[in-house]
C-alpha cells in the first residue's frame, strides 16, 4: 500500500511539473508574439508601404493641399510628396493628350476625372481641381492645327494652368508645361526678341 501511495505521488508530481513546464513556455510564446506584434506595428506606422499614404483621388490633393494624416511619419510623407509631383505631371500630360486625340478625330468634350494614371508605383487613381484639369484639355484639343499665333496663346494659357496646379500644393517652381508639351515661342518672348534685333527683322537695330 505504501509502495502504491509513493507512486501516485511521483506520478502527481510528474504531472505537475508538465504542466508548469507547459505554462512556462506557453507564456514566452506570448511574449514574443506580442513584442513580434508591437515591432512590426511601429514598422508600419514609420515605413508605410503604400506610396502614396493609402490615399487617392480628391483624398490625395486634398492632403497635398492640406496637411498629411495624422500618424504619417514627416520623412514617409516627404517621399510621398516626390511621388505625387511626378503623378501630378503625369496627370497634366494624360489631360494634355487626351485633348489632343479628341481634337484629331473631331470629337470634343469633358475630361476624365479622376482618372488612373501609370506611375512606376502602378496604377493610381488621380484628381485635379475640374478648372485647370479642363484647361489643360482645352489646350492639348485647341492645338491641333492651330497657326503658331494661336499657340502662343494656347502656350500662355498651358502655363497658367500648371502654375495653378502646381502652386497650391507647394511644389514650386513649377515646370513650364508649354516646354514639355507644346514647343515654342511665347508671346513676351517673341516681342523681347524683336525688340533686340535677333527675329531677323530689317528694321531691327543692328547689333
Amino acid at each position: 500500500m505504501d509502495g502504491l501511495l509513493v507512486v501516485v505521488v511521483i506520478f502527481g508530481l510528474i504531472i505537475v511539473l508538465l504542466l508548469l513546464i507547459y505554462l512556462i513556455d506557453r507564456v514566452n510564446t506570448i511574449e514574443r508574439e506580442t513584442r513580434n506584434m508591437k515591432a512590426s506595428a511601429a514598422k508600419q506606422t514609420t515605413s508605410p508601404q503604400d506610396p502614396y499614404a493609402g490615399l487617392n483621388g480628391r483624398k490625395l490633393w486634398d492632403a497635398m493641399v492640406a496637411a498629411p494624416p495624422a500618424g504619417v511619419d514627416a520623412a514617409y510623407w516627404a517621399s510621398v510628396r516626390n511621388r505625387f509631383a511626378l503623378l501630378l505631371q503625369l496627370h497634366i500630360e494624360s489631360l494634355f493628350e487626351e485633348g489632343l486625340k479628341d481634337a484629331q478625330r473631331g470629337l470634343s468634350g469633358d475630361p476624365k476625372n479622376p482618372r488612373m494614371i501609370a506611375t512606376p508605383d502602378g496604377a493610381i487613381e488621380s484628381w485635379l481641381p475640374v478648372a485647370q484639369a479642363k484647361a489643360v484639355y482645352q489646350a492639348g484639343l485647341e492645338s491641333h492645327g492651330a497657326s503658331e499665333e494661336v499657340l502662343m496663346g494656347i502656350r500662355l494659357a498651358l502655363n497658367e494652368a500648371g502654375r495653378a496646379l502646381y502652386t497650391p500644393v507647394g511644389l514650386l517652381p513649377a515646370p513650364l508645361q508649354s516646354d514639355l508639351l507644346l514647343p515654342g515661342p511665347l508671346p513676351g518672348l517673341s516681342d523681347r526678341l524683336g525688340e533686340t534685333g535677333l527675329t531677323g527683322d530689317p528694321k531691327a537695330p543692328a547689333s
